[in-house]
């Protein structure tokens, strides 16, 4: 995959885990954004309107491309 993928992580978060596992399973470099949801980083209006307008992560995002929500969707684009 040529396209850079971003994903919009909290690292302790057990669906930004499966992104990253599928990630490193199938090759995919991500190129990982932590947010602090215990802060409401989530929340921000920045993040709602350049993100994901529900506040809720993983977000993984294919620049210029598809933004996917949630963890099944995030799977998605990686071939799982």
């Amino acid at each position: 995959m040529t396209e850079k993928l971003i994903l919009h992580e909290h690292a302790a978060s057990g669906n930004c885990y499966k992104v990253r596992l599928t990630a490193a399973i199938v090759g995919a470099h991500l190129e990982r954004r932590e947010y602090d949801i215990m802060k409401g980083e989530t929340r921000t209006q920045q993040f709602l309107w350049e993100v994901n307008a529900n506040g809720r992560i993983p977000v993984q995002a294919l620049i210029a491309a598809i933004q996917a929500d949630e963890a099944e969707a995030a799977l998605e684009p990686a071939g799982v």
